[in-house]
Protein backbone atom coordinates (compact mmCIF):
# COMPACT_ATOMS: atom_id res chain seq x y z
CA UNK A 1 0.00 0.00 0.00
CA UNK A 2 2.83 2.33 0.35
CA UNK A 3 4.85 1.82 -2.60
CA UNK A 4 1.61 2.65 -4.66
CA UNK A 5 0.36 5.44 -2.60
CA UNK A 6 4.17 6.80 -3.21
CA UNK A 7 3.99 6.16 -7.26
CA UNK A 8 0.16 7.83 -7.51
CA UNK A 9 1.23 10.92 -5.60
CA UNK A 10 4.01 11.28 -7.06
CA UNK A 11 2.00 10.79 -10.70
CA UNK A 12 -1.44 13.05 -9.52
CA UNK A 13 -0.18 15.11 -6.26
CA UNK A 14 -3.66 16.18 -5.44
CA UNK A 15 -5.40 16.30 -2.17
CA UNK A 16 -7.56 13.43 -1.50
CA UNK A 17 -5.63 10.83 -2.27
CA UNK A 18 -7.03 7.33 -2.82
CA UNK A 19 -10.39 8.82 -2.52
CA UNK A 20 -10.06 10.72 -5.47
CA UNK A 21 -8.03 7.99 -7.53
CA UNK A 22 -10.72 5.08 -6.93
CA UNK A 23 -13.25 7.78 -8.01
CA UNK A 24 -11.64 8.19 -11.00
CA UNK A 25 -11.22 4.21 -11.64
CA UNK A 26 -14.48 2.66 -10.25
CA UNK A 27 -16.73 5.93 -11.34
CA UNK A 28 -19.02 8.02 -9.34
CA UNK A 29 -21.18 5.69 -7.43
CA UNK A 30 -18.75 3.33 -6.29
CA UNK A 31 -16.15 6.09 -5.53
CA UNK A 32 -19.18 8.26 -3.75
CA UNK A 33 -19.74 4.91 -1.42
CA UNK A 34 -15.68 4.33 -0.64
CA UNK A 35 -16.18 8.09 -0.20
CA UNK A 36 -18.39 7.81 2.58
CA UNK A 37 -16.57 4.41 3.80
CA UNK A 38 -13.12 6.09 4.10
CA UNK A 39 -14.99 8.91 6.18
CA UNK A 40 -17.01 6.38 8.48
CA UNK A 41 -13.80 4.48 9.05
CA UNK A 42 -12.25 7.90 10.03
CA UNK A 43 -14.65 7.90 12.45
CA UNK A 44 -14.63 4.52 14.23
CA UNK A 45 -10.79 4.71 14.40
CA UNK A 46 -11.25 7.79 16.09
CA UNK A 47 -13.43 6.86 18.98
CA UNK A 48 -10.57 3.83 19.85
CA UNK A 49 -8.10 6.97 20.92
CA UNK A 50 -10.16 8.37 23.83
CA UNK A 51 -11.54 4.66 24.75
CA UNK A 52 -8.35 3.66 25.16
CA UNK A 53 -7.36 6.80 27.29
CA UNK A 54 -10.29 5.99 29.84
CA UNK A 55 -9.57 2.25 30.10
CA UNK A 56 -5.35 3.60 31.18
CA UNK A 57 -7.41 4.77 34.16
CA UNK A 58 -8.22 1.72 35.57
CA UNK A 59 -3.96 1.54 36.39
CA UNK A 60 -4.49 4.52 38.55
CA UNK A 61 -7.16 3.12 40.61
CA UNK A 62 -10.55 1.01 40.57
CA UNK A 63 -12.86 3.26 38.24
CA UNK A 64 -16.16 1.88 36.62
CA UNK A 65 -17.07 1.42 32.99
CA UNK A 66 -19.29 4.36 33.56
CA UNK A 67 -16.17 6.28 34.42
CA UNK A 68 -14.27 5.39 31.86
CA UNK A 69 -16.56 6.54 29.31
CA UNK A 70 -17.37 9.89 31.20
CA UNK A 71 -13.12 10.22 30.93
CA UNK A 72 -13.45 9.34 27.28
CA UNK A 73 -16.21 11.62 26.41
CA UNK A 74 -14.65 14.63 28.54
CA UNK A 75 -11.79 14.24 26.02
CA UNK A 76 -14.05 14.64 22.92
CA UNK A 77 -15.79 17.39 23.73
CA UNK A 78 -12.59 19.13 25.22
CA UNK A 79 -10.91 19.22 22.10
CA UNK A 80 -14.34 19.71 20.10
CA UNK A 81 -14.22 23.33 21.89
CA UNK A 82 -10.93 24.28 21.55
CA UNK A 83 -11.12 24.08 17.31
CA UNK A 84 -14.64 25.80 17.67
CA UNK A 85 -13.13 28.42 19.51
CA UNK A 86 -10.25 28.69 17.24
CA UNK A 87 -7.29 27.71 20.18
CA UNK A 88 -4.25 26.30 18.28
CA UNK A 89 -1.62 24.91 21.13
CA UNK A 90 -2.10 21.66 20.58
CA UNK A 91 -1.17 22.01 16.90
CA UNK A 92 1.59 24.60 18.10
CA UNK A 93 2.89 22.12 20.20
CA UNK A 94 2.44 18.82 18.02
CA UNK A 95 6.11 17.97 17.97
CA UNK A 96 6.32 18.45 21.77
CA UNK A 97 3.64 16.19 22.39
CA UNK A 98 5.06 13.95 20.10
CA UNK A 99 8.34 14.20 21.90
CA UNK A 100 6.97 13.87 25.48
CA UNK A 101 4.79 10.59 24.31
CA UNK A 102 7.60 8.75 22.99
CA UNK A 103 10.15 9.25 25.80
CA UNK A 104 8.91 6.80 28.13
CA UNK A 105 8.38 4.26 25.24
CA UNK A 106 11.95 4.42 24.31
CA UNK A 107 13.09 4.17 27.98
CA UNK A 108 11.44 1.16 28.44
CA UNK A 109 12.73 -0.26 25.01
CA UNK A 110 16.48 0.85 25.81
CA UNK A 111 16.24 -0.69 29.49
CA UNK A 112 14.09 -3.36 28.65
CA UNK A 113 16.66 -4.53 26.01
CA UNK A 114 18.63 -6.27 28.81
CA UNK A 115 15.64 -8.52 29.22
CA UNK A 116 15.16 -9.94 25.85
CA UNK A 117 14.64 -13.83 25.63
CA UNK A 118 13.67 -14.76 21.93
CA UNK A 119 12.58 -18.35 23.34
CA UNK A 120 9.08 -16.38 25.30
CA UNK A 121 8.14 -15.02 21.99
CA UNK A 122 6.91 -17.72 20.57
CA UNK A 123 4.86 -19.10 23.65
CA UNK A 124 1.95 -21.22 23.09
CA UNK A 125 -0.75 -20.60 26.07
CA UNK A 126 -2.70 -23.20 24.64
CA UNK A 127 -6.04 -20.45 24.77
CA UNK A 128 -6.37 -20.66 21.10
CA UNK A 129 -5.63 -17.20 18.24
CA UNK A 130 -8.94 -14.53 17.71
CA UNK A 131 -8.25 -14.66 14.30
CA UNK A 132 -10.53 -11.56 13.91
CA UNK A 133 -8.92 -9.61 16.32
CA UNK A 134 -5.45 -10.27 15.10
CA UNK A 135 -6.03 -9.42 11.61
CA UNK A 136 -8.01 -6.53 12.48
CA UNK A 137 -5.28 -4.86 14.79
CA UNK A 138 -2.39 -6.00 12.37
CA UNK A 139 -4.14 -4.07 10.26
CA UNK A 140 -4.96 -1.09 12.16
CA UNK A 141 -1.71 -0.70 12.63
CA UNK A 142 -0.94 0.14 9.38
CA UNK A 143 -3.75 1.15 8.18
CA UNK A 144 -2.43 4.77 8.12
CA UNK A 145 0.13 4.11 5.01
CA UNK A 146 -3.40 3.99 2.84
CA UNK A 147 -3.80 7.44 3.46
CA UNK A 148 -0.16 8.81 2.79
CA UNK A 149 -1.34 10.71 -0.28
CA UNK A 150 -4.20 12.34 1.34
CA UNK A 151 -2.33 15.67 1.21
CA UNK A 152 0.13 14.90 -1.86
CA UNK A 153 -1.28 18.20 -3.11
CA UNK A 154 -0.03 19.79 -0.39
CA UNK A 155 3.27 18.94 -0.16
CA UNK A 156 6.24 20.57 -1.68
CA UNK A 157 8.37 18.31 -4.26
CA UNK A 158 6.19 15.27 -4.40
CA UNK A 159 7.95 13.36 -6.32
CA UNK A 160 10.97 13.55 -4.30
CA UNK A 161 9.73 13.91 -0.81
CA UNK A 162 6.51 11.14 -1.18
CA UNK A 163 9.20 7.72 -1.35
CA UNK A 164 11.68 9.24 0.70
CA UNK A 165 9.00 9.56 3.29
CA UNK A 166 7.15 5.93 2.70
CA UNK A 167 10.57 4.35 2.98
CA UNK A 168 11.51 6.22 5.91
CA UNK A 169 8.40 5.90 7.81
CA UNK A 170 7.94 1.94 6.33
CA UNK A 171 10.98 1.19 8.92
CA UNK A 172 10.48 3.25 11.85
CA UNK A 173 6.89 2.27 11.98
CA UNK A 174 7.73 -1.45 11.75
CA UNK A 175 10.40 -1.29 14.64
CA UNK A 176 8.32 1.47 17.31
CA UNK A 177 5.39 -1.85 17.17
CA UNK A 178 7.29 -4.85 16.92
CA UNK A 179 10.90 -4.14 19.57
CA UNK A 180 8.22 -2.63 22.32
CA UNK A 181 6.43 -5.81 22.10
CA UNK A 182 9.44 -8.05 22.22
CA UNK A 183 10.54 -6.52 25.15
CA UNK A 184 7.42 -7.18 26.89
CA UNK A 185 6.68 -10.39 25.83
CA UNK A 186 10.26 -11.09 27.44
CA UNK A 187 9.15 -9.71 30.21
CA UNK A 188 5.60 -12.05 30.20
CA UNK A 189 4.88 -14.44 28.11
CA UNK A 190 1.47 -14.80 29.50
CA UNK A 191 -1.25 -13.73 26.79
CA UNK A 192 -3.77 -12.85 29.19
CA UNK A 193 -2.43 -10.82 31.56
CA UNK A 194 -2.18 -8.08 28.23
CA UNK A 195 -5.01 -5.21 28.18
CA UNK A 196 -5.23 -1.30 27.58
CA UNK A 197 -1.52 -0.14 30.17
CA UNK A 198 -0.07 -3.22 30.72
CA UNK A 199 2.95 -1.63 28.91
CA UNK A 200 3.33 0.57 31.94
CA UNK A 201 3.22 -2.20 34.03
CA UNK A 202 5.69 -3.82 32.78
CA UNK A 203 8.07 -0.89 32.56
CA UNK A 204 7.16 -0.26 36.18
CA UNK A 205 8.69 -4.12 37.26
CA UNK A 206 11.87 -3.23 35.37
CA UNK A 207 12.24 0.61 36.51
CA UNK A 208 9.96 0.88 39.43
CA UNK A 209 6.28 2.71 39.73
CA UNK A 210 7.51 6.24 38.80
CA UNK A 211 7.96 4.44 35.34
CA UNK A 212 3.84 3.37 35.40
CA UNK A 213 3.30 7.16 35.18
CA UNK A 214 4.91 8.37 33.43
CA UNK A 215 4.12 5.82 30.99
CA UNK A 216 1.05 6.52 31.36
CA UNK A 217 0.86 10.10 31.00
CA UNK A 218 2.85 9.85 27.97
CA UNK A 219 0.48 7.00 26.36
CA UNK A 220 -2.01 9.78 27.40
CA UNK A 221 -0.38 12.85 25.51
CA UNK A 222 0.01 10.15 22.30
CA UNK A 223 -3.77 8.99 22.39
CA UNK A 224 -4.46 12.86 22.57
CA UNK A 225 -2.70 13.33 19.66
CA UNK A 226 -3.98 10.62 17.99
CA UNK A 227 -7.07 11.32 18.25
CA UNK A 228 -7.04 15.12 17.58
CA UNK A 229 -5.02 13.95 13.83
CA UNK A 230 -8.10 11.76 12.98
CA UNK A 231 -10.93 13.40 13.78
CA UNK A 232 -9.31 16.64 11.48
CA UNK A 233 -9.05 14.01 9.29
CA UNK A 234 -12.41 12.81 9.41
CA UNK A 235 -13.57 16.54 9.38
CA UNK A 236 -11.99 17.17 6.17
CA UNK A 237 -13.12 14.18 4.33
CA UNK A 238 -16.66 15.07 5.61
CA UNK A 239 -16.21 18.67 3.54
CA UNK A 240 -14.74 16.31 0.67
CA UNK A 241 -17.86 14.34 0.76
CA UNK A 242 -20.17 16.84 0.78
CA UNK A 243 -18.29 19.54 -1.60
CA UNK A 244 -17.52 16.18 -4.01
CA UNK A 245 -21.57 16.53 -4.49
CA UNK A 246 -22.63 19.78 -4.34
CA UNK A 247 -19.30 21.93 -5.33
CA UNK A 248 -20.75 25.29 -4.92
CA UNK A 249 -21.05 24.63 -1.25
CA UNK A 250 -17.46 24.29 -0.45
CA UNK A 251 -15.92 26.65 1.49
CA UNK A 252 -13.43 29.16 0.65
CA UNK A 253 -11.17 31.19 2.85
CA UNK A 254 -11.40 34.85 3.60
CA UNK A 255 -15.18 34.40 2.40
CA UNK A 256 -17.46 37.32 3.71
CA UNK A 257 -20.31 35.80 5.77
CA UNK A 258 -21.40 39.50 7.58
CA UNK A 259 -24.59 39.13 5.79
CA UNK A 260 -25.58 35.92 7.43
CA UNK A 261 -27.15 35.70 10.68
CA UNK A 262 -24.89 34.89 13.97
CA UNK A 263 -25.61 31.11 14.19
CA UNK A 264 -24.90 30.63 10.63
CA UNK A 265 -21.34 32.44 10.68
CA UNK A 266 -20.45 30.25 13.17
CA UNK A 267 -21.42 26.65 11.62
CA UNK A 268 -20.18 27.33 8.53
CA UNK A 269 -17.18 30.01 8.61
CA UNK A 270 -14.10 27.89 8.41
CA UNK A 271 -12.46 26.93 11.17
CA UNK A 272 -8.53 27.37 12.78
CA UNK A 273 -8.74 23.71 11.14
CA UNK A 274 -9.57 24.53 7.94
CA UNK A 275 -13.19 22.94 7.93
CA UNK A 276 -16.26 24.71 8.69
CA UNK A 277 -17.38 24.42 12.63
CA UNK A 278 -20.67 22.39 11.08
CA UNK A 279 -18.92 19.23 10.19
CA UNK A 280 -16.37 19.68 13.13
CA UNK A 281 -19.91 19.40 15.66
CA UNK A 282 -21.12 16.61 13.10
CA UNK A 283 -17.80 15.01 13.50
CA UNK A 284 -17.45 15.04 17.68
CA UNK A 285 -20.98 14.46 18.09
CA UNK A 286 -20.87 10.65 15.99
CA UNK A 287 -17.29 10.23 18.06
CA UNK A 288 -18.41 11.05 21.28
CA UNK A 289 -21.38 8.26 20.74
CA UNK A 290 -18.94 5.88 19.31
CA UNK A 291 -16.85 5.66 22.30
CA UNK A 292 -19.41 3.97 23.94
CA UNK A 293 -18.80 0.98 22.16
CA UNK A 294 -15.92 -1.32 23.03
CA UNK A 295 -12.92 0.12 21.21
CA UNK A 296 -11.66 -3.81 20.20
CA UNK A 297 -15.27 -4.14 18.07
CA UNK A 298 -14.70 -0.88 16.84
CA UNK A 299 -11.25 -1.55 15.27
CA UNK A 300 -12.62 -5.09 14.11
CA UNK A 301 -15.36 -2.99 11.68
CA UNK A 302 -13.01 -0.15 11.13
CA UNK A 303 -10.49 -2.88 9.33
CA UNK A 304 -13.91 -4.28 8.21
CA UNK A 305 -14.71 -0.74 5.98
CA UNK A 306 -10.81 0.15 5.19
CA UNK A 307 -10.80 -3.41 4.21
CA UNK A 308 -12.82 -2.73 1.16
CA UNK A 309 -11.55 0.67 0.52
CA UNK A 310 -7.78 -1.36 0.46
CA UNK A 311 -9.32 -3.52 -2.62
CA UNK A 312 -10.59 -0.42 -4.39
CA UNK A 313 -7.27 1.57 -4.13
CA UNK A 314 -5.07 -1.40 -4.97
CA UNK A 315 -7.32 -2.21 -8.55
CA UNK A 316 -7.47 1.36 -8.99
CA UNK A 317 -3.77 1.31 -8.79
CA UNK A 318 -3.41 -1.87 -11.41
CA UNK A 319 -6.02 0.17 -13.30
CA UNK A 320 -3.92 3.46 -13.80
CA UNK A 321 -1.21 1.37 -14.71
CA UNK A 322 -3.55 -0.60 -17.59
CA UNK A 323 -5.48 2.31 -18.49
CA UNK A 324 -2.50 5.15 -18.11
CA UNK A 325 0.53 3.79 -19.57
CA UNK A 326 1.72 6.66 -20.69
CA UNK A 327 1.40 8.68 -17.80
CA UNK A 328 4.74 10.16 -16.25
CA UNK A 329 5.89 8.32 -12.69
CA UNK A 330 8.97 10.07 -11.25
CA UNK A 331 8.64 6.97 -9.07
CA UNK A 332 7.32 3.87 -10.68
CA UNK A 333 6.59 0.31 -8.48
CA UNK A 334 9.17 -1.96 -11.15
CA UNK A 335 8.15 -4.71 -13.13
CA UNK A 336 5.38 -3.24 -15.34
CA UNK A 337 2.11 -4.37 -15.29
CA UNK A 338 2.84 -7.58 -14.22
CA UNK A 339 5.01 -5.65 -10.93
CA UNK A 340 2.11 -3.72 -10.06
CA UNK A 341 -0.34 -7.05 -10.24
CA UNK A 342 1.56 -9.45 -8.43
CA UNK A 343 2.20 -6.14 -5.55
CA UNK A 344 -1.52 -5.05 -4.89
CA UNK A 345 -2.20 -9.08 -4.59
CA UNK A 346 -0.99 -9.00 -1.12
CA UNK A 347 -2.93 -6.01 0.27
CA UNK A 348 -6.07 -7.53 -1.75
CA UNK A 349 -5.94 -11.16 -0.02
CA UNK A 350 -4.92 -9.75 3.19
CA UNK A 351 -8.13 -7.54 3.50
CA UNK A 352 -9.84 -10.53 2.15
CA UNK A 353 -8.65 -12.58 4.47
CA UNK A 354 -9.83 -10.19 7.18
CA UNK A 355 -12.94 -9.53 5.54
CA UNK A 356 -13.69 -13.35 5.88
CA UNK A 357 -12.49 -13.67 9.46
CA UNK A 358 -14.43 -10.37 11.16
CA UNK A 359 -17.61 -11.97 9.34
CA UNK A 360 -16.89 -15.72 10.25
CA UNK A 361 -16.02 -15.08 13.75
CA UNK A 362 -18.81 -12.39 14.62
CA UNK A 363 -19.96 -13.01 18.19
CA UNK A 364 -23.04 -11.57 20.23
CA UNK A 365 -22.79 -7.69 21.29
CA UNK A 366 -25.34 -6.18 23.81
CA UNK A 367 -27.41 -9.41 23.36
CA UNK A 368 -27.36 -8.83 19.50
CA UNK A 369 -25.76 -11.48 17.38
CA UNK A 370 -23.84 -11.15 14.48
CA UNK A 371 -22.73 -7.72 15.37
CA UNK A 372 -20.27 -6.41 12.80
CA UNK A 373 -22.45 -8.02 9.68
CA UNK A 374 -25.57 -5.54 11.17
CA UNK A 375 -23.36 -3.20 11.35
CA UNK A 376 -22.34 -3.52 7.97
CA UNK A 377 -25.68 -3.59 6.65
CA UNK A 378 -27.03 -0.80 8.72
CA UNK A 379 -23.51 1.33 7.66
CA UNK A 380 -23.65 0.12 3.45
CA UNK A 381 -27.84 1.13 4.21
CA UNK A 382 -27.18 5.00 5.54
CA UNK A 383 -24.65 5.19 2.42
CA UNK A 384 -27.26 4.08 -0.27
CA UNK A 385 -29.64 6.60 1.50
CA UNK A 386 -27.37 9.27 1.42
CA UNK A 387 -26.53 8.87 -2.13
CA UNK A 388 -30.09 9.19 -3.04
CA UNK A 389 -30.13 11.93 -0.82
CA UNK A 390 -27.70 14.27 -2.22
CA UNK A 391 -29.21 13.03 -5.76
CA UNK A 392 -32.54 14.23 -4.48
CA UNK A 393 -31.36 17.18 -2.65
CA UNK A 394 -29.41 18.54 -6.06
CA UNK A 395 -32.93 19.86 -7.78
CA UNK A 396 -33.41 21.90 -5.09
CA UNK A 397 -31.77 25.39 -3.74
CA UNK A 398 -29.53 25.71 -0.59
CA UNK A 399 -29.58 29.59 -1.08
CA UNK A 400 -32.01 29.78 2.14
CA UNK A 401 -29.91 28.31 4.46
CA UNK A 402 -26.37 27.13 3.69
CA UNK A 403 -24.55 30.27 2.47
CA UNK A 404 -22.44 29.32 -0.96
CA UNK A 405 -19.29 29.86 -2.50
CA UNK A 406 -17.49 28.82 -6.19
CA UNK A 407 -14.98 26.48 -5.54
CA UNK A 408 -13.32 25.04 -8.48
CA UNK A 409 -11.05 22.29 -6.03
CA UNK A 410 -13.01 19.30 -7.20
CA UNK A 411 -13.06 20.56 -11.01
CA UNK A 412 -9.14 20.92 -10.85
CA UNK A 413 -8.49 17.39 -9.45
CA UNK A 414 -10.48 16.10 -12.62
CA UNK A 415 -9.43 18.86 -15.01
CA UNK A 416 -5.56 17.33 -14.04
CA UNK A 417 -6.86 13.79 -14.36
CA UNK A 418 -7.79 13.99 -17.71
CA UNK A 419 -4.63 15.86 -18.44
CA UNK A 420 -2.49 13.40 -17.05
CA UNK A 421 -4.65 10.85 -19.23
Amino acid sequence: MSLASAELSCAMPVDGGFVVWVKEACGNVIGGHNMYWVWLSYLFDSAVYPGLAGAYLEHLGHTTYAQQKLFATAIVVSLTITKLIGLEFIVRFSVILAICSLIPAILYCVKGTTYLDSDSWVVDNGAGVDWALLCSWSLWLYSGFLSLGTLAGQVKNPRHTMPVTVFSLLFLVVVINIYPLLVSLSLDSNYSDYEAGTFGTLAASITGKWMEYFFLAGSGLCLLGLYNSVIMTADYSLAVLVSSHFPILSPIQNSDYSHYPFWRRFLFDISKTGVPRFYILIDAVIAGSLIWVNYELLVEFNMLLLSLSTILFMYSFVWMRVSLPLMQRPYAVPGGTIGAILLASGPVIVSLVNVFFALYDDPEVLGLPRAKIIMLIIAVGIGLVVQIMFKLLKRNTFSHFLPMHHNNGIQASHRLISNLS
